[in-house]
């Protein structure tokens, strides 16, 4: 199921290839390890819940760690978009009221 929904390819390949050697006994964590796709903090987690028996709950704390982590950079990438769009709205009305202003003032020194 990981494999079908992790929507990259290079993960896929290496979910799929570690599926097949914890079907032949090897543990989850060392074959995450050698693929050396994941992050060591995620395999050393996984290595912790196998040793336990708390793999489910180990992947549960992988997966709110990761979500809390998406979620701190969308918001520190939206607080730097957020006044680059204010500049250039300001810049973009800016030039719509001198594209208006302009012909009047060309107009107003050529009436004197």
């Amino acid at each position: 199921m990981a494999r079908d929904t992790a929507g990259n390819e290079v993960l896929s390949k290496e979910i799929d290839k570690s599926y097949t050697k914890v079907e032949m006994g090897e543990g989850l964590a060392n074959t995450l390890f050698k693929s050396q796709v994941f992050p060591p903090i995620v395999i050393d987690m996984i290595a912790v819940g196998e040793e336990t028996g708390n793999l489910p709950d180990a992947l549960s704390r992988i997966s709110d760690t990761n979500d809390r982590e998406v979620e701190s950079g969308v918001k520190a990438l939206t607080s730097l978009i957020e006044p680059v769009m204010i500049l250039v709205m300001g810049s973009i009305v800016g030039f719509i009221v001198m594209a208006m202003l302009l012909p009047v003032f060309e107009m107003s020194a050529f009436v004197r």
